[in-house]
Parts: C-alpha cells; sequence; structure tokens
C-alpha cells in the first residue's frame, strides 16, 4: 500500500529523501491513501484520505511514539472507520491483508490535498464547537458523509470502489 504524505508529515516523520519512494507507476484505486498532520487545540492529529474515494479518518491526540509505528495506527484507524460504517469482517480482514508494509511516497494530486484540507477545516470546526453534541466516531462518520465536490459522498464511492472489486458490506 502506498501512503503518500505531505511534507510537513513528512519532517515530523524525520524520514529522509532517501527514504520516499517516487511511485509513479499503477497504483489499485485501493492501495493509495495520503497522510497529512495537523493541529487541533495544541492536539497533534493525522487525517488519511483515500485518493480514489475520499474516504477518511482522523486520528487525534497522536504522539511520537505512535507516529513511528504509523503502519499499526494506519492499520488500526481504517479497521476502526471501517467498523463504524457496518463493513463485514471480511472486508476489513482484506483491506489489512493488501496493506503488508505501507510504502512512502510523495503527494502527486493537489485535489486531494485540497479536499484534506477541506476536510481538516470541517473537521476542526466540529471538534471545536462548545455545543459539541458528537463522540470522535460520529465525528468521523460526518465526514465521510460530507459531499466533494465532482465526487459525491465519500462513504457511498468506498461501497461503489469495493463492489466492483467483489467485496461487499
Amino acid at each position: 500500500m502506498i501512503l503518500r504524505c505531505t511534507h510537513r508529515f513528512f519532517k515530523e516523520l524525520s524520514l529522509s529523501r532517501l527514504e520516499i519512494t517516487n511511485f509513479m507507476g499503477e497504483i489499485h484505486p485501493l492501495d493509495e491513501w495520503y497522510a497529512h498532520i495537523f493541529f487541533i487545540c495544541r492536539r497533534k492529529c493525522v487525517m488519511f484520505m483515500n485518493a480514489k474515494t475520499r474516504f477518511s479518518f482522523v486520528a487525534i491526540d497522536v504522539t511520537r511514539q505512535q507516529l513511528k509505528s504509523l503502519e499499526d495506527m494506519f492499520r488500526k484507524g481504517l479497521s476502526k472507520a471501517l467498523y463504524e460504517e457496518d463493513y463485514s469482517a471480511e472486508t476489513i480482514k482484506m483491506f489489512n491483508d493488501r496493506i503488508g508494509t505501507l510504502q512512502f511516497a510523495l503527494t502527486t494530486d493537489r485535489s486531494v490535498l485540497g479536499s484534506m484540507n477541506q476536510f481538516i477545516m470541517d473537521f476542526s470546526y466540529m471538534y471545536t464547537r462548545e455545543d459539541r453534541k458528537y463522540d470522535d466516531a460520529e465525528l468521523g462518520r460526518q465526514l465521510r458523509r460530507t459531499p466533494v465536490i465532482k465526487y459525491g459522498f465519500p462513504d457511498r464511492k468506498m461501497e461503489e470502489l469495493l463492489a466492483l472489486h467483489s467485496v461487499g458490506k
């Protein structure tokens, strides 16, 4: 699986240019994810987003120790997001098997970054509201149900993509 990270994220991970692949080949749509680090109320957060569907999830209050085991954090976060969306154990296992080892690469699609920035603004707003009614799981569900111009709803796009590849809910 390819994890395309922003420069800020690479800086936080302390990765050198030699450890970053410039992967430009054909990638399966389920295997290309983007990651960006941001802060809410001085808490470090990481947003992960699928490039094809804009399906996303956020890890909140991330520590440096968790960043060192990024693969584990990604696997747990994706499994949790899929579980919250009522995907079957078979689908979650399929994703966990696909993850294998993450390959870090540079970002290539500015529209994905634009979607991420919009989702981060939306998430920050929902997270910091004084009359906040949602827990973190509900915030993630709300985010995945936020429409993206030209793409539609991320939760529905993920369902369609999985249906194309013979994996259902």
